[in-house]
């Protein structure tokens, strides 16, 4: 039996999934999530296999009457309980740690904390996994409700510009947020008279301007799951440092699609990949600076 604690957003929870469901595999053994004591974000838009500890947990702690507090309270308090009888080791893999080696130590009846932010950590069964990663037909319907007009366009770039919580994420006055002359770059170097593009952000209004020259455009402010569609339909895909654009691109199964990516990821202020090994070998890495 083995598990991961699941945190961050929807890209990073993709990571650590693809991760212990690699393991899962590997060893032959039964595994479960734990998110903090709150629900698993990871179900509600994919079609995952759903073993018996997700069943357990809707039994247990899924009722109207719960207050969402002591609902979070006790599904910490059992899955403390579970992870020490059913795991005998806690393991915390650093994000720069080579993923190779972290797989040549896979152990069972462990507890897994960290990011695993690479397609190494998943690649030997990244087509079943794929088959997993299957959006559910309300999203899909959705979305092809709303945007089925952009098929009229011969080429749609995407964009994905990530702000808000990157600002301040280093904890001092360096930002992760990408200038954005890197996103002008990728521009200049992709357009075509038939490009048709679409910008993403969480903070839309403050980019705006910044992409006046851009004849054909439009401006998302759509849910995670539409915006993380769009992404997966374009023919073109301009990602942030972000682990929500890199998913979104990943399961974009065109197979002439372009992905431009940032050199270095979350290390391009010291010019230092951060963290090691996380783009597939055929994406297009592009200097920030």
């Amino acid at each position: 039996m083995i598990a991961i604690v699941l945190s961050g957003g929807l890209g990073n929870q993709l990571f650590q999934y693809a991760f212990i469901y690699n393991q899962h595999k590997k060893l032959n053994t039964p595994f479960f999530l734990v998110k903090n004591g709150t629900p698993i974000d990871l179900y509600k838009y994919f079609e995952l296999e759903k073993n018996f500890f997700y069943y357990l947990d809707k039994l247990l702690f899924d009722h109207a009457g719960f207050k969402l507090f002591f609902s979070h309270y006790l599904r910490r308090g059992f899955y403390n309980r579970v992870c020490n009888r059913l795991t005998k080791r806690h393991i915390l893999i650093d994000i720069n740690e080579d993923p190779n080696s972290v797989l040549q130590k896979a152990d069972d009846s462990a507890l897994y904390y960290g990011f695993y932010q690479s397609e190494i950590y998943f690649k030997a069964y990244a087509d079943e996994l794929l088959k997993a990663y299957s959006i559910k037909s309300k999203y899909l319907k959705a979305y092809a409700q709303k945007f089925s007009w952009l098929k009229k366009y011969q080429s749609v770039v995407v964009i994905h510009i990530r702000m808000a919580d990157y600002k301040t994420a280093t904890g001092n006055k360096d930002s992760l947020v990408l200038p954005l002359g890197y996103y002008h770059k990728v521009i200049r170097e992709v357009h075509t008279p038939d490009n048709f593009y679409v910008i993403m952000s969480d903070e839309i209004d403050t980019i705006r301007k910044e992409f006046d020259y851009l004849e054909n455009k439009y401006f998302s402010n759509e849910s995670e799951i539409v915006d993380f569609q769009l992404m997966m339909n374009a023919d073109v895909c301009i990602i942030a440092n972000s682990t929500f654009s890199w998913w979104a691109a990943y399961l974009n199964n065109k197979k002439s699609k372009a992905v431009y990516c940032p050199k270095h990821f979350l290390g391009f202020l010291k010019g230092e990949d951060h963290p090691s090994k996380i783009y597939p070998e055929n994406w297009i890495q592009v200097p920030v600076f």
